[in-house]
């Protein structure tokens, strides 16, 4: 009995780690229509494998939580409109789920909106706690008539007596300098170099994060338009702060349609500030072992003391 009770309470006890490198991603789609429905496909990066993950949704008002589909490696203790808490017992669990929101009948076109998970918290098979930084992705709002199976805008030619689009002026403004051609609407990137380091850069995902050493305080990054028609805009700091530092590319097209990729640099801290976490992370980890005997004397204690009452009687 004694040792049935020791072992629960060891399990209860977690222990206390730090991930090496973690990555949740969210990809969703870069362009959206009043009321409509959009899919995100949600997935993670690591080494080890995870079996529970907790996050919390930061919506617009405009924007909703309309479903939440798990892949069929993870399982669902609980989700509703606030957030989630999934869990997995399998090896192969990359892939999480598809989340899907909708978009309200109200949202303004032509406005970008930001779909955030925050409060993640996850763990691996060992039960390792991994706390990690917010993912944001933008998405920019356009009326139904703009959005065509392959997103391109089609200019009409000179008979059309009506323009079905909302944006009538910027259109009949293309037409009068284009000559009735349909501009270009590629407003994607065909690769991201990096001064240091690399991605595994895909033109339809926009979000990505890399890791540099602390001696890396500034990086230079040269990206390629998809379209040469097409203009590239890379916003970044001139310094790289130690933790996150988020740079935006945005890539303008021939008919003024942006697509924004954010790259999130995270600047290790030096070897001093290292250290000194690690020695208060050991000095943690002593009082929690601490902790963890004094439970299990108290409990043998009692245990001892009960037996003797018991004794008595007989």
């Amino acid at each position: 009995m004694i040792k049935k009770i020791l072992l629960i309470l060891i399990l209860l006890i977690p222990n206390i780690t730090y991930a090496e490198e973690l990555n949740i991603n969210l990809s969703c789609p870069q362009y959206a229509y009043p009321d409509e429905v959009i899919t995100c496909n949600l997935s993670y990066d690591y080494v080890n494998i995870l079996n529970a993950i907790i996050l919390k949704y930061k919506l617009p008002k405009e924007i909703t939580i309309d479903s939440l589909e798990l892949s069929n490696k993870w399982l669902n203790y609980l989700n509703n409109n606030l957030g989630l808490v999934i869990y997995s017992n399998s090896k192969e669990n990359k892939e999480i789920a598809k989340i899907k929101f909708k978009i309200s009948k109200k949202i303004k076109p032509n406005n970008e909106y930001t779909i955030e998970l925050i409060n993640i918290d996850t763990s691996d098979i060992e039960y390792n706690s991994y706390i990690l930084n917010n993912i944001k992705t933008t998405i920019k709002v356009i009326t139904k008539e703009e959005k065509t199976t392959n997103n391109e805008i089609i200019v009409p030619n000179n008979n059309t007596k009506e323009i079905p689009n909302n944006n009538t002026k910027e259109i009949q403004n293309q037409l009068n300098k284009k000559n009735n051609t349909i501009l270009n609407n590629d407003s994607k990137l065909k690769s991201i170099t990096l001064s240091y380091g690399s991605i595994n850069f895909n033109k339809d995902i926009f979000t990505y994060t890399i890791t540099i050493p602390n001696k890396i305080t500034n990086i230079n990054i040269e990206a390629i338009p998809n379209n040469e028609k097409s203009k590239v805009k890379i916003e970044k700091p001139k310094k790289l702060n130690i933790g996150n530092n988020t740079i935006t590319i945005s890539v303008i097209a021939e008919d003024n349609s942006i697509s924004k990729y954010i790259l999130n640099i995270i600047r290790e801290e030096s070897l001093k500030e290292t250290l000194k976490k690690e020695k208060s992370n050991k000095v943690f980890i002593t009082i929690y072992n601490i902790r963890k005997i004094l439970i299990i004397i108290t409990i043998i204690i009692i245990t001892f003391i009960i037996k003797k009452i018991i004794k008595r009687k007989i």
